[in-house]
């Protein structure tokens, strides 16, 4: 896609307009994809913990609920960073770091969920399967959207999830420069 930005690039300094076209934008591919698996890795740990909620009942107690949301976790989030590290150069003080981070962040999220599933368990007078739906909607609200591959701009109003698939629902697009480009 061309744009102004890149037009005047070239004008100034089309040498310019190759660095950054394709030296900086393969450093930056890097740090985006490392991102982008750190960020999936965290919709994971997510879904495993949704998961684990249907398993819990009412007569559990909230050590016993804690323990039973962080099954399983603790494997896929080393696992899932032995293949995101296995390509890329860094060093062990990064993977350690980013374990102990996520498992920790795990950990006390998954503390925080059992104090409410236990509470709404206890008001409800449901299992943790029928509280699922009301820990985690299956709709999202006000997603921000721009995707420059497809040349998409806008905000999502709703998001229907149905079996791990986002389906957009309602959809703004932004208003064209009344000017031109």
């Amino acid at each position: 896609m061309i744009n102004l930005n890149t037009i005047k690039t070239y004008m100034y300094c089309p040498l310019n307009l190759y660095y950054q076209e394709n030296i900086q934008k393969n450093e930056e591919n890097k740090k985006y994809k490392f991102n982008r698996e750190i960020k999936e890795l965290r919709i994971d740990i997510k879904d495993i913990i949704q998961k684990n909620l249907k398993r819990i009942n009412k007569s559990m107690s909230i050590e016993t609920i804690e323990k039973e949301l962080n099954k399983n976790i603790k494997y896929y989030v080393i696992t899932r960073l032995n293949e995101i590290f296995k390509y890329e150069h860094y060093d062990n003080a990064d993977f350690e770091k980013y374990k102990i981070d996520l498992l920790e962040e795990t950990r006390f999220n998954n503390k925080l969920l059992s104090i409410k599933a236990k509470r709404f368990m206890i008001l409800t007078n449901k299992d943790g399967h029928s509280i699922n739906k009301i820990i985690y909607p299956t709709s999202m609200y006000n997603y921000f959207l721009r995707d420059s591959q497809l040349d998409i701009n806008g905000i999502i109003d709703k998001i229907e999830i149905i079996k791990g698939k986002y389906f957009p629902i309602i959809y703004k697009f932004n208003i064209p420069p009344t000017q031109g480009v």
